[in-house]
């Protein structure tokens, strides 16, 4: 996906200006800092901002993966107490 940073002042400015009121404000605020670090192309030269970015992008949000990539295991949802065993 490519999208145009530059032109996302507007949003960001928007969303500065209406503050969220739940946790995505918080994801709000780690993904600005990302895109403060690749806005001003420090990722480009600096091996050490990529790794920067690499551990702020999961807190983005950090459900994301127990969501998707945790399979439910239809058989472990039960307590015992609720499992018929007769």
């Amino acid at each position: 996906m490519c999208v145009n940073l530059t032109n996302l002042s507007h949003i960001i400015e928007y969303l500065k200006t209406h503050t969220l009121k739940t946790k995505k404000q918080k994801s709000l605020e780690v993904w600005l800092q990302i895109y403060e670090l690749v806005i001003s192309k420090k990722h480009l030269d600096n091996t050490e901002v990529v790794d920067q970015i690499r551990v702020l992008i999961p807190l983005i949000n950090p459900d994301f993966k127990k969501r998707v990539f945790e399979p439910k295991n239809q058989y472990t949802s039960k307590k015992s107490s609720e499992i018929n065993t007769n």
